[in-house]
């Protein structure tokens, strides 16, 4: 008798109460701010991921400042995550891809290039 392979279960922890706010809204743009500390980054990585596995074919721009923040507070955590089979990441095109056709991809703001770099997404 071959045993039962059990499905493999994603938890990124406990949203706040305003998390849950930001991860229940419908609204084509939501905006989430705060003091430090208050889990946006937490919130902005768990919220792609989760609409990335849901929505197929769903593309996700994710932005910060800098690519240092943006490696370290969104990058290595989400990467690391990820659920082998469904989605890899490709660090040269910085984009995550999903086996459902979605995509979350990664950038930073270097003034008014960035504009036309991300016009559109």
């Amino acid at each position: 008798m071959r045993a039962r392979r059990m499905p493999q279960v994603w938890d990124p922890g406990t949203a706040n109460p305003k998390q849950r706010q930001f991860f229940t809204s419908r609204a084509l743009y939501t905006a989430y701010g705060g003091a430090k500390g208050g889990g946006k980054t937490w919130a902005v990585r768990t919220k792609a991921l989760l609409g990335a596995y849901y929505y197929p074919g769903i593309r996700i721009l994710v932005m910060r400042r800098t690519y240092g923040e943006l490696q370290s507070n969104l990058i290595e955590p989400m990467a690391q995550s990820l659920r082998p089979g469904l989605a890899r990441y490709s660090a040269e095109r910085r984009t995550i891809y999903f086996s459902n056709g979605s995509l979350i991809r990664f950038g930073h703001w270097a003034e008014g290039r960035s504009e036309q770099e991300y016009n559109g997404q």
